[in-house]
Formats: structure tokens, C-alpha cells, sequence
């Protein structure tokens, strides 16, 4: 065979060999993972508006309302249809929905790590993948970024067995290009996010099947061609209807330099060996100092672990391959970062959550490598890494200062207030009261109501009366102003109650 067919050479995905497969303990494994990662704590603000939209008896006017308020959730079809659906079945309890993108996950890591038909790299591909500390956390979240992770997964893992030298059985290609297939399918209709980076995989099927191969898919699967194509091209124009619509992520901040920091923070795992994002927002880079030992020590670790696996991949195929790869993902990691700028709207780490499945995999490799190949001093280095990892992970779901913001407390707070008689303003996410059976209102609240106040102009407590107690939560968003800040000072009011991302405050007298 002519080397310009090999899409890529023989030693970067391993031929399988009897014996090789790790058998069902990677799904075992993943599901494992997952039932310890998700928790029924308090939903938080974006989770909230899942909720409400799973929550709407009828579709058609939970998209209604996505449209009126022109929510990013307009950009979501796929994943607001299904979460809609699974409501319906499993209800809107914080664990329940929570759940509701495990499987996708469980079964892209599944497909990921079965696909490399080799028990050693399999295995610590297990071990990397489900011990990543942003796979943790956003499995643990009510939205669709852990169904991202698992069809991005099965993207990989497509490629993967498409890849193998020699080439595999027709019933096996058959298999991994229908799976391709749908993975991009998958991963396009979760969000026009998704379809930004499903490009990118595009574009590396059509490098790594080039020459014979390309060829011999369009003659063996045209259909399956043309239906992919199909479906790109009506969510192609489906997303560029949604902009022109004025569809959009809601803007509290813009891309500098500052958040693309926190994009590889949080993708890489530091999160939870540093501060928790609330005293990350409002502290900033000061907040990192107490952690600076144990992140410089995560740091020089993972540097080490990814050199090792991109020189290890470059040693099984080429730099060139490598490249060419790399610039795939370049294209849609700097549209995006080029957007937020444009569109002036803060991209997280969340936005690259396909990234983060290449990283884990170049993790693993490197991984692999240290392990095999290494004396004791590279294997001691492998322990430290998987116990940082660990550690991260295990922080950012029982560390204290990792929890989200705890609606559901502030919550027990303001029913306890009026239930003595009190008033109490809210100064945070409207829906987030009312999930926890509040009834708000935006003017003088009446007996059994609270004063809900979004980013209050000077004056607007001309119409109401004080109140005894005022629950406060980020004030960049729901006090940009500083109105409320400077109304607690003007009147004497004492912090009473600190919970995660919630001030409660009360009247002296």
C-alpha cells in the first residue's frame, strides 16, 4: 500500500490482539464514576433555566418562550428537546436531571476506550478519563456540556477504528462509520457550539481518510454521506435563523486574556486545587496565592504528561500528522475566542468541552508511555499525577468552597423570615425563588411575597418599605450598579449568614 493511502501509520492506534480487550469493566467504570460525581445539591443559575424549560407541560411553548426571551437555549435543539422528554419521565429533582446527560457520557467514554482495542493503553485511558476534574464537574451540572464530552468521545472513537492498520473487518468499519455518523450528528445538533467543533472533526476525517480510503467510504456509503450532509446543512441554516433571530448567550462579561487563563484552568483540571469560583470571581488572581504550591506542582505534571503524549503520537505516526491535527482544533478554538471578543461575551471552559476530550487522550498516551517505558521515577511521577487528579476531582464535588451557589438554603431562609412576619428582598436569579417554591414579585411584595430586585436603578426604594432582611448573590450580575450595596451601608444593615455564592443580611432592629 502506498503511504499516501495510510491515514496513519500503524503503531498510533494499535492492531487489536487476542486478549486485548478490557471487557466491560470501562462502562462499569464510567457509570461508577458518575453515580459519585453527581449530587442533589442545590441547582444554580443556569441549571435553573433547564429546569424551567424541561419543566413546560407542552413543547411547543417552552420553545415559544426560549424564542420571546431569546435565550441561547434557541441554540440548543437537540439537547432541549431530549431534557423536555426526559422530564417527563424523571421529573425536574436536582439529581434527576443532573443524571439526565450521564449516559451519553458513559457511552462516548465507553466507545473511546473499547475502540483502542489495547488493554494497556485502554486501561489508562479508563483511568484518565474518569478521573478528569471538568468531566467530574460538568457531569454533575444540569446542561449539556457532559453530552458534549460523550459524542465528542464517540467522534474519537470512530476515528479510531476507521484509522486502524490494517485496515478492520467490513463489519467493524460498518460499525465505527455509522457511529462516526452520529456523533457528528449528535454533537452538531446539541448547540451551534457543538457544530463549531464538529467541523474540526470534519475536517480530520477527511486528513486521516484521505486517499483510498475517502475513496472507498463514498463508494461503500453514499447514503449515509448524503444523510450527514443532510442534517448538517438543515442545522446550518436552522443556527443562522437563530442568530439573525437574535439569539444569544447572556453577556456579564467579555473574552480578555484573564478568562482565555481560566479556559486552560479549568479544562486541565486545576479547579478544584485552587479556590472556589465564587472567591475566583470576586477576589481574582489574589485568590490563587494560597494554592500556588500544590497548582505548581499539578502544573509541572500535566506539562509533562502532555509533551510526553504529543512526542509519543509524533512517534507512532509523524509531527505531520500531528500538525495537521492540531490546526484542526486551532480553527474553531480561535473562533471562538475571536467571537467573544467581537460579540463581547466571556468564553469558559465549558465552550471547549470537545477540547477537552483530545487533551485527556494526549494525557493518556504520555500517560502510557511513563508507565511502560519508565523506571521507578516515571511511574512514582504517574501516581502523583492521578492522585492530584483525584484530589481535584474529589474537592470539586465535597470540598465546602467548590459548591454551587446554594439557592435552596437561601431559600429556607426567606420562608423562615416570612413566616415570622418578615420582609425580605431578593437580590438574585428570579427563577432560581421560584424552583424553591418562593412567590416573587418585581414591585412592593405583598403577604407571603418577596421583592425581587435585578440590577435596581438609584431610587427604587421610593415605592417600598425596608426590609428586615436582604438576600444578595453576585453582585456583578443582579447589582452592577452597586445600588443595593450602597443601600446595606446607608442603612446599617449586619451580615448575618454566608452560604456558597449568597449573603444574607438583616436590619439591626
Amino acid at each position: 500500500m502506498n503511504s499516501s493511502t495510510i491515514p496513519l501509520e500503524p503503531r498510533l492506534i494499535p492492531a487489536a490482539r487476542p486478549g486485548s480487550s478490557t471487557g466491560p469493566l470501562p462502562f462499569l467504570w464510567f457509570l461508577l464514576v458518575s453515580l459519585v460525581a453527581v449530587s442533589a445539591g442545590s441547582f444554580w443559575i443556569d441549571e435553573f433555566v433547564t429546569a424551567r424549560y424541561a419543566a413546560w407541560p407542552s413543547l411547543h411553548d417552552a420553545w415559544k418562550d426560549m424564542v420571546r426571551i431569546k435565550t441561547a437555549e434557541v441554540q440548543m435543539p437537540f439537547y432541549m428537546v431530549y431534557v423536555w422528554l426526559y422530564e417527563k419521565a424523571f421529573g425536574t429533582g436536582e439529581w434527576a436531571l443532573r443524571f439526565s446527560t450521564v449516559p451519553w457520557l458513559v457511552v462516548g467514554m465507553t466507545a473511546l476506550t473499547v475502540s483502542l482495542r489495547n488493554r494497556g493503553l485502554g486501561v489508562v485511558m479508563i483511568i484518565v478519563l474518569g478521573i478528569s476534574p471538568f468531566v467530574w464537574y460538568y457531569q454533575n451540572e444540569a446542561r449539556l456540556y457532559a453530552m458534549q464530552l460523550g459524542a465528542t468521545a464517540l467522534v474519537v472513537a470512530a476515528l479510531f477504528g476507521l484509522c486502524r492498520e490494517p485496515e478492520p473487518s467490513e463489519q467493524e468499519e460498518s460499525f465505527w462509520a455509522h457511529s462516526f455518523v452520529a456523533g457528528i450528528s449528535l454533537l452538531s445538533a446539541i448547540s451551534m457550539l457543538g457544530m463549531i467543533w464538529a467541523s474540526s472533526a470534519l475536517l480530520a476525517a477527511l486528513f486521516l481518510l484521505r486517499g483510498s480510503r475517502l475513496w472507498k467510504w463514498w463508494r461503500k456509503r453514499r447514503i449515509l454521506t448524503l444523510f450527514l450532509l443532510a442534517v448538517l446543512t438543515g442545522l446550518g441554516f436552522y443556527y443562522l435563523w437563530s442568530v439573525k433571530a437574535g439569539a444569544r448567550a447572556t453577556s456579564v462579561a467579555t473574552t480578555n486574556l484573564q478568562t482565555v487563563a481560566f479556559v486552560f484552568y479549568e479544562t486541565l483540571g486545576f479547579a478544584g486545587l485552587g479556590p472556589g469560583r465564587a472567591e475566583l470571581r470576586e477576589v481574582g488572581v489574589s485568590s490563587l496565592k494560597p494554592f500556588l504550591p500544590i497548582l505548581l506542582c499539578y502544573v509541572a505534571t500535566v506539562s509533562i504528561f502532555l509533551i510526553a503524549g504529543v512526542r509519543e503520537m509524533a512517534r507512532r505516526s509523524s509531527w505531520k500528522t500531528i500538525g495537521i491535527l492540531a490546526g484542526c482544533l486551532i480553527f474553531p478554538a480561535a473562533f471562538l475566542l475571536s467571537t467573544g471578543v467581537i460579540m463581547q461575551f466571556r468564553v469558559l471552559g465549558r465552550h471547549f468541552s470537545p477540547l477537552v476530550v483530545v487533551f485527556l487522550i494526549t494525557l493518556a498516551f504520555g500517560g502510557e508511555r511513563f508507565w511502560k517505558n519508565g523506571g521507578l521515577a516515571r511511574r512514582g511521577l504517574v501516581v502523583v499525577f492521578v492522585g492530584l487528579a483525584l484530589a481535584s476531582c474529589l474537592s470539586l464535588r465535597f470540598g465546602p468552597r467548590h459548591a454551587k451557589d446554594d439557592y435552596r438554603s437561601a431559600a429556607v431562609i426567606a420562608n423562615e423570615v416570612m413566616a415570622r412576619g418578615g420582609t425580605v428582598w431578593w437580590n438574585a436569579e428570579e427563577i432560581g425563588a421560584q424552583y424553591y417554591g418562593l412567590s416573587t414579585s418585581r414591585a412592593a411584595a405583598s403577604v407571603g411575597q418577596i421583592t425581587c430586585l435585578i440590577n435596581p436603578q438609584p431610587g427604587f426604594t421610593d415605592k417600598l418599605e425596608r426590609p428586615h432582611v436582604i438576600i444578595a448573590s453576585k453582585p456583578d450580575i443582579y447589582d452592577a450598579a452597586g445600588t443595593v450595596a450602597a443601600y446595606l451601608v446607608l442603612h446599617g444593615y449586619r451580615l448575618e449568614t454566608v452560604l456558597p455564592a449568597f449573603k444574607v443580611w438583616r436590619r439591626n432592629d
